[in-house]
């Protein structure tokens, strides 16, 4: 039942974005998509790779030494439960939005095409965020 609610959330964001390709849910502690909607453009037999790849790429070491930089030049301190909020890349034809929820426990992430207005993707991709924290364990 529930899985059934956070595709139609993320189905929302998928077709209210346009140019959108995929929005999915990934567990960071479990390592695995809790779903995933996408166009047909997007390759879902690509799933665990995408997978790794977005928690390499949110959590991985070059965010950590980034946050830890950051901490330094600004004279504060580093706490363990520090988690970045939201990233965004963009790449030649595409965008990649990801926003930790759950306490950076979930990614909720976003995938465009190039022509998408980043500003609409980014309100798209928050709003659904109090609905899936009420609807992730």
């Amino acid at each position: 039942m529930l899985g059934n609610q956070i595709e139609e959330v993320c189905k929302k964001v998928l077709h209210g974005v346009g140019s959108a390709v995929a929005c999915g849910v990934i567990d960071i502690n479990k390592r695995e998509m809790r779903h995933l909607s996408s166009s047909p453009l997007f390759q879902k037999e690509k799933k665990e790779v995408i997978t790794e790849r977005m928690i390499d790429f949110t959590g991985g070491e070059a965010l950590k030494a980034l946050l830890e930089t950051a901490c330094h030049q600004l004279k504060i301190q580093k706490k363990e439960e520090d988690y970045y909020k939201e990233v965004q890349i963009a790449f030649e034809h595409n965008f990649y939005f990801a926003k930790t929820i759950k306490e950076g426990r979930v990614i909720l992430f976003l995938v465009t095409q190039d022509k998408t207005n980043i500003g609409m993707a980014w309100v798209r991709l928050r709003s659904i965020v109090p609905t899936l924290e009420f609807l992730i364990d």
